[in-house]
């Protein structure tokens, strides 16, 4: 199945639009000249891309942190557009105020991403502020899932190191098979992403992430598809802690228009 559409679920607004031009299937892999160079054009390529109009779309967060140990909470993710920047905001919804969380990742075509976290007590849902985070500081939970703000604002495009492996098939799709590497003396969380981007449209097929040790940590793609007016959309996207055996997952609701 061709991924097509894909909805406003991470910052990174090549989700939001599919390709006008498609690309011939990828046959047999191919192996770029020079990766280095082809990994830094791709990851900008990427980094450069921004929705088109504004959205929102209600969700849900489902954590299943083991067998009897499983919970969820409503979602509401919206994308804003400025002259200078973009972004997109996730927040919970509800009464749940175990899970409350809200934050904004900010994005900018010449800078990194900045995560305006919002404060909660810890009783009710009342605001107390919004802490700024860059960089490593952006590995950690949101609400808490195995999802790290990080993660949802594709963080690792900005690490200084990025490889274009090759372009090859990847769960059915045509893809650009990008290795991106940390910065020097980051060791939290996980220090090397393998990720395949479709070549039509730049979403991510398959998100792969790696501690110092060589041990994958975390593996991430889009799951269970629906056609709405003539192009395929996510409905959910899934994030694996191969460290926990949790697991997390946004669900869209898709209505045909």
């Amino acid at each position: 199945m061709k991924v097509g559409t894909y909805l406003a679920a991470l910052s990174l607004p090549a989700l939001l639009v599919a390709a006008a031009v498609a690309v011939p299937p990828v046959d047999a892999p191919i192996v770029p000249a020079d990766p280095a160079a082809a990994g830094r054009e791709l990851a900008a390529r990427l980094l450069a891309l921004r929705p088109a109009v504004e959205a929102t779309n209600t969700a849900s967060l489902h954590v299943r942190v083991s067998r009897t140990n499983t919970f969820e909470v409503p979602l509401l993710i919206v994308v804003h557009t400025s002259k200078t920047d973009w972004g997109t905001t996730y927040s919970t919804e509800g009464t749940n105020t175990s899970h409350a969380a809200a934050f904004t990742v900010i994005r900018t075509e010449s800078g990194s991403n900045e995560y305006r976290v919002r404060k909660f007590s810890p009783s009710s849902r009342d605001k107390n502020g919004i802490e700024i985070l860059t960089g490593e500081q952006a590995l950690v939970p949101f609400a808490d899932s195995d999802f790290w703000l990080a993660d949802l604002g594709m963080e690792f495009l900005h690490w200084p190191t990025q490889r274009l492996l090759r372009k090859e098939l990847c769960r059915g799709q045509s893809c650009d098979r990008l290795e991106s590497v940390a910065p020097a003396g980051q060791t939290n969380g996980y220090t090397r992403v393998v990720g395949w981007f479709d070549i039509d449209t730049g979403g991510p097929v398959l998100i792969e992430a790696y501690d110092t040790s060589g041990r994958m940590v975390k593996e991430f793609k889009p799951n269970k598809f629906k056609k709405v007016n003539g192009q395929w959309q996510v409905e959910e996207l899934e994030i694996t802690n191969r460290r926990t055996g949790s697991r997390s997952w946004i669900r869209f609701k898709i209505t045909d228009e």
